[in-house]
């Protein structure tokens, strides 16, 4: 595999191959292609070859900061600014593929069926890290607890037009807007689909105790220094390439650098525009990305 380094303004940059795309075998037929590992652009982003990430556990390493919040975090649910390690465990409803196309994920297809609302129906077959299967009462219950003022969640500003969530059946919902609102399921991208079961108990466990439909599930959190993820076996779209993933919190943008041109990380971000001659010279390869933005009139 060729290194590569990622120069964008984009927050979060899906490299679709990480992750999946090195895998000999992939999804069954018709389904979505496997997640993939997350990578930070603001400034630039790096991955080194797949040789250097092999060990006994075939690790891939992440040295990063930005995306994480320096790891004192990991709620899925209180910010979408803090993608990592979340969206390792989590699927969306939607993805949005490099190019920028909205693609159906969790949900095989979607529709608007009147002006005010968007019909979801569901993948079949798709299990929770627990083994509890995915239903319209999962989605119904991550945006109803988004919606609560209470829950505090910065996804909020996502889906502030949403006026109701209704289960037609047990995997067909009904996103029901407050106006027409044509882009409507472009909000839906960055949010994490949790389980109802896990988000009714009282003790907001889901904060912590991480469990999605991803490819991934938590292993090991060190609050302000690490998360450590496995292998989720009841992942749904076939087999993923790295057996553990972990990610670092490296404050300086200089030792996430080294990380990557040592070997000790394989995928590193928010690196400084002005590393990119040394990265080039060290054998990188330098990409430019499309990315998606949304501007608001003050």
């Amino acid at each position: 595999m060729r290194r590569k380094v990622w120069s964008s303004t984009l927050a979060i940059l899906l490299v679709l191959s990480l992750l999946a795309g090195c895998s000999r075998s992939g999804p069954a037929p018709g389904a979505a292609p496997a997640p993939s590992a997350p990578a930070a652009a603001k400034a630039g982003q790096a991955t080194a070859p797949t040789q250097a990430a092999t060990t006994k556990a075939r690790r891939l390493v992440i040295s990063q900061i930005e995306e994480t919040r320096d790891a004192r975090s990991i709620d899925p649910l209180v910010s979408m600014d803090i993608p990592i390690p979340s969206m390792f465990v989590y699927d969306t409803l939607l993805r949005r593929t490099p190019s920028g196309e909205l693609k159906p994920y969790l949900a095989e297809s979607f529709q608007r069926t009147d002006a005010v609302t968007w019909q979801f129906k569901l993948r079949r077959g798709v299990k929770f890290s627990d083994g509890s299967p995915l239903t319209s009462a999962d989605v119904k219950a991550t945006i109803d607890h988004i919606m609560n003022p209470k829950a505090r969640s910065g996804l909020l500003r996502m889906i502030s037009y949403v006026k109701e969530v209704r289960v037609l059946d047990d995997y067909t919902v009904a996103v029901v807007t407050k106006v027409p609102h044509v882009l409507q399921p472009n909000f839906l991208v960055p949010i994490p689909i949790l389980s109802d079961e896990q988000l009714s108990k009282a003790d907001d466990s889901y904060k912590t105790n991480l469990v999605g439909t991803g490819p991934y599930q938590l292993a090991e959190w060190r609050p302000a220094e690490s998360v450590l993820l496995k292998k989720n076996p009841q992942y749904w779209a076939g087999p993923v390439e790295w057996d553990e993933v972990l990610v670092k919190a490296v404050h300086e943008p200089f030792t996430r650098l080294a990380d990557l041109l040592s070997g000790t990380a394989q995928l590193s971000g928010d690196l400084l525009p002005e590393m990119a001659p040394k990265l080039k010279q060290a054998g990188f390869q330098v990409l430019v990305t499309v990315h998606l933005q949304y501007g608001y009139p003050v």
